[in-house]
């Protein structure tokens, strides 16, 4: 997976989603949570 992320407008939770799929596949225990603009 090969995705980037750049800018001062990124979708956080996307980005947050992404992170946590991708910890996933590989094998470890992930999650992930937020709130406004905090992920």
């Amino acid at each position: 997976m090969q995705k980037t992320f750049q800018g001062v407008n990124v979708n956080l939770q996307l980005l947050a989603q992404n992170l946590y799929q991708w910890f996933i596949s590989k094998g470890y225990q992930a999650q992930f949570y937020g709130a406004g603009n905090y992920y």
